[in-house]
């Protein structure tokens, strides 16, 4: 059960995104990436890029069974020159357009999520771009593992993405984080022409009354329901998103089933949503930890819709 109501508009600040670290694989991955980042590019304003590959960490065995890495494995080869080289023949045209635009080079050697975090730790950028291989069953491990330990917004792109934004989801409940999801959306909705269609979703629990007497038939309880909280969501709205032109739908899904997960990615994907953007737990090393359930699901089962978790 669903409805739609509309929130007042306004007008809102523009959103620049600043520095971006983008992983690639030099795989499968690596296009849906540099599309969608050429997108965001051409769309805000990106001050800087970085781009990173990581090399698996090569160890040998000595003849005591004792392990350690080879320094020539990788130099024998010229890894990093060759690398590099390949991520700049990558990116080569699609930026020829963004001259202001500074693109850096980095290879590293060892464990993907723990370069990547160090890479990030060292050059604090505003967002973090990994790419999500829809083809391995462990696709969102990590994606989750990054977005929970990761101190800045991280953008999550499944290989199958497209690189547009005509509406974006925020999925609400009433907490500070998917307000702070919720504004983040306006905002870039607010730097985008044509501006996208915002929506809100909540979903929420329809309480069982069949055990009690009650003087309404269940049908007028829902609406009753239903109507409370299309009414606190608008309110939730208009009073924290003061003025925006941006169109800001409120949608409302009665949960009959386990998984609030699993409805938010049902209703994107019913309504073909270019973007979900969703907000951390919270900004302490031990809050973003916490990623959420409903955004764990989101990450874990999503296919097709590139993932926003700000902080």
């Amino acid at each position: 059960m669903k409805t739609a109501e509309k929130v007042q508009p306004g007008k809102l600040a523009s959103f620049d995104i600043g520095g971006v670290l983008v992983a690639l694989e030099l795989g499968k991955t690596d296009a849906s990436n540099l599309n969608y980042l050429k997108f965001l590019s051409d769309t805000f304003y990106v001050r800087e890029v970085a781009v990173l590959h990581v090399v698996p960490k090569i160890t040998l065995f000595d003849k005591a069974l004792e392990y350690d890495t080879d320094p020539d494995v990788l130099g024998d080869y010229k890894i990093n020159e060759e690398v590099v080289e390949e991520l700049r023949g990558k990116i080569k045209g699609r930026f020829v357009d963004k001259p202001e635009m500074d693109i850096v080079f980095d290879v590293k050697e060892g464990e993907p999520l723990e370069q990547l975090l160090r890479e990030a730790e060292i050059l604090e950028p505003d967002l973090v771009l990994i790419g999500q291989n829809t083809d391995t069953t462990a696709h969102g491990i990590l994606a989750k593992n990054l977005v929970r330990k990761v101190d800045c917004d991280a953008l999550v792109v499944p290989d199958t993405a497209s690189a547009r934004i005509r509406t974006i989801l925020v999925p609400i409940d009433f907490s500070p984080y998917s307000l702070m999801a919720l504004k983040k959306a306006v905002a870039m909705a607010e730097s985008m022409e044509p501006k996208p269609e915002v929506i809100a979703l909540h979903v929420y629990d329809m309480p069982n009354f069949s055990t009690y007497k009650i003087s309404r038939t269940p049908d007028q309880f829902k609406d009753m329901i239903h109507s409370n909280r299309i009414e606190g969501a608008s309110n939730f709205i208009n009073s924290n998103i003061k003025e925006t032109d941006v169109d800001i739908t409120v949608e409302m899904i009665a949960r009959t089933g386990p998984g609030t997960g699993h409805y938010v990615m049902e209703f994107a994907k019913q309504e073909e949503v270019d973007l979900i953007i969703m907000g951390a737990k919270g900004h302490s090393r031990v809050e973003l930890l916490l990623l959420g359930s409903v955004t764990e699901k989101v990450l874990s089962s999503n296919e097709h819709i590139p993932v926003l978790v700000v902080k």
